[in-house]
């Protein structure tokens, strides 16, 4: 099934005469989890309803909503099953809601001998719901280099402390101020291209400051992006799941659905990316910054890039970062 196929459901459906019930259901695929687009028809508000089981029932997502949609109560569609109603919250999102219950099918349908479809199903709606929380939309160029900088970085991470330190350790799908957090102190990563000059850009004040009692480094990748060489957002995730066990890779997914990145949107990041370098800086007492205890009250947002070439006599290394 397609986005366009549902939408040209919702049309079908709206066309129907009511029912009595609380939702116009027209169901899109058959089997042991069927999955139709309704209407809620008090207000026609577009949706999907996924049927389980009613033993199901302590594992479904419970109510809530997000950016664009929300989770309803489970409802009784049959002596033993139950339907979960997912309904679009903003018509804005109509198309990013289309792809998901595009997702959900193809999940359904799609073989798999390891996992029971209900199983699928679960993990795909946990995906989106992590997704649609934070976002109303695809990630911008800037999102997509910093994805790809904090994944090369991961990537290093991994070969020294392993992938279950690594991912525990990965705080940018968490938008916390600083992209990893160790024991004994933080990485920050910035990515920059020739084109724009070798110099990182400071979104907020608070993330660079000198702290002796937990050490910041700023680690600097330097990547190009648009040429034939290097790889795309969907080819470097790959390589960094066929590092992972099962359920290392299921956390991997859960990670980067928060940041903005699902497997179903791969398409849409064409760009092919190589990093050319990587330097790490510490951030001590003399580190050219915007001290966040000078700023003037009253000054709502303040953004501001540090020229590399002034961080020569803070360059270091970090230990998760490079073998010993």
């Amino acid at each position: 099934m397609s986005p366009q196929d549902l939408v040209g459901a919702w049309a079908q459906i709206s066309r129907q005469p009511e029912s009595g019930g609380p939702y116009l259901y027209l169901q899109m695929h058959g089997g042991s989890l069927p999955i139709g687009a309704i209407l809620r028809a008090h207000d026609r508000r577009q949706g999907l309803m996924v049927r389980f089981a009613a033993a199901d029932l302590p594992r479904l997502p419970r109510p809530d909503s997000g950016r664009g949609f929300s989770f309803e109560r489970p409802v009784k569609v049959g002596a033993e099953t139950l339907g979960l109603p997912i309904l679009l919250g903003d018509p804005a999102v109509a198309d990013l809601f289309a792809m998901m219950g595009a997702d959900l099918v193809s999940v359904v349908e799609r073989p798999d001998e390891n996992m029971p479809a209900v199983e699928r199903v679960l993990r795909r709606i946990s995906l989106w719901r992590r997704f649609l929380q934070k976002r109303s939309g695809f990630m911008t160029d800037e999102e997509v280099r910093g994805l790809f900088g904090e994944l090369h970085v991961l990537s290093l991470v991994m070969a020294v402390d392993g992938v279950d330190a690594a991912l525990e350790s990965w705080q940018g799908p968490a938008r916390e101020l600083h992209d990893f957090r160790f024991t004994e102190g933080l990485v920050e990563v910035k990515t920059w291209r020739v084109e724009s000059g070798a110099r990182v850009h400071i979104s907020q004040p608070s993330q660079i400051g000198v702290d002796p009692h937990r050490p910041l480094h700023l680690t600097a990748v330097q990547i190009s992006v648009g040429g034939p060489a290097g790889r795309t957002l969907r080819e470097s995730v790959a390589l960094l799941r066929a590092r992972m066990s099962t359920m290392q890779e299921q956390r991997f997914e859960e990670l980067l659905a928060e940041y903005g990145y699902l497997e179903t949107q791969a398409d849409e990041y064409r760009d092919r990316m190589l990093v050319l370098g990587l330097d790490v800086y510490d951030v001590r007492e003399g580190f050219p910054h915007v001290d966040i205890r000078s700023i003037p009250g009253g000054v709502a947002e303040l953004r501001y890039a540090i020229e590399l070439g002034a961080l020569e006599p803070f360059r270091s290394s970090n230990r998760h970062l490079s073998p010993p």
